[in-house]
């Protein structure tokens, strides 16, 4: 269900970069394709490093990703004080350079605000939820599930937790607001900022629906732990359910939200309302949540990179890799890609 449609934007792009020449080369490499304008290896994701002889349309706006992108783990969990320095550095060189930069997370909104001063910026536009809430310009869509598949949802983790295992949780998340019907010993900004309700029936009876279903394993170690979680949701809750779809964002973490929303179709909304072409945006990311998103990008002929040590479907996803996130691979291909707008913008 899609609510609190967008009425107007402002892009806030008064002066965008022009570019002389948009041009690509020709040579065409057996290993490769062609998406778009541009040349891509179809075998797997080419270093960035190498963007210039393969990439030849100036980059006007960067979706990225923010945990296992942007922020790398401590302690098991991603800190907002753990940015490699030159993250941040990138983050200025891309407004610096009238490029937009707007986050595309799993988290909620008011998770990312620590994440905007960690890189010295305003809170600005994000794709947050999964894709499932959209902030651009002080305006708001969010794409809520229905009662039914909540209702399945809360009963579907109750009778998981009686029968197999109590280290499985649920959060729902009304618009900003991540809710639990009891205490959860976590170390995750997810449980830091979660509000305690008696029951999620008292929110739905409120007449509120949620955009997202978060459900954590919190023993989980390894990125397969949740296997059997995710076979028992996909047996009884998604199988032969056209509402609502889910999708592993960690080794410990699994969501879901309505099938009108995700990541890349509120990358597709926000670029069409920006009225920004496919082959002028670039998107980062990291994991199998990514996965579509990446893929989506390349095959439009936008530019898609994928961290280092990102998942494997990532790295299949995607059509361009840079370093691991601790060595700030964020930085190094926001680098890449600004070295070949100033390129392209002097041919």
């Amino acid at each position: 269900m899609k609510i609190s449609p967008i009425s107007s934007f402002n892009t806030g792009i008064n002066n965008p970069v022009k570019y002389k020449n948009n041009s690509f080369l020709h040579a065409v490499r057996s290993d490769s394709v062609t998406f778009g304008n541009c040349v891509q290896n179809a075998s797997g994701p080419i270093d960035i490093s190498r963007l210039g002889e393969f990439w030849h349309n100036p980059i006007e706006v960067v979706f990225s990703d923010i945990d296992g992108t942007i922020l790398y783990k401590a302690k098991g969990a991603y800190d907002t004080k753990i940015v490699p320095p030159q993250n941040t550095e990138a983050v200025k060189m891309l407004k610096a350079n009238g490029v937009v930069f707007p986050f595309i997370t799993s988290r909620s909104y008011k998770e990312t605000l620590p994440v905007f001063e960690s890189l010295d910026m305003e809170p600005g536009d994000a794709v947050v939820q999964q894709g499932a809430e959209i902030h651009l310009n002080g305006d708001v869509i969010r794409y809520t599930m229905d009662r039914e598949s909540t209702e399945k949802i809360i009963k579907v983790i109750e009778t998981y937790r009686e029968k197999h295992d109590k280290n499985v949780h649920l959060m729902l998340y009304f618009g900003d607001d991540g809710y639990g019907t009891y205490p959860i010993d976590y170390n995750s900004h997810h449980v830091q900022i979660m509000k305690q309700a008696k029951s999620f029936d008292d929110l739905l009876n409120q007449k509120l629906l949620p955009v997202k279903a978060f459900i954590m394993k919190t023993n989980a170690k390894e990125y397969n732990d949740m296997a059997h979680v995710i076979e028992y949701l996909d047996a009884n809750l998604l199988s032969g359910n056209s509402s609502i779809s889910g999708v592993q964002s960690s080794s410990r973490f699994y969501e879901i939200t309505s099938t009108e929303s995700s990541k890349a179709g509120a990358l597709k909304e926000v670029a069409d309302k920006l009225g920004i072409n496919m082959e002028n945006i670039a998107v980062i990311g990291d994991g199998d949540n990514d996965a579509k998103m990446l893929e989506y990008v390349k095959e439009a002929g936008g530019l898609s990179i994928v961290l280092g040590d990102g998942t494997e479907k990532a790295k299949k996803a995607a059509g361009f890799i840079t370093k691991n996130v601790a060595d700030a691979g964020f930085a190094y291909a926001i680098d890449e890609m600004l070295k070949n707008n100033t390129r392209l913008n002097e041919a």
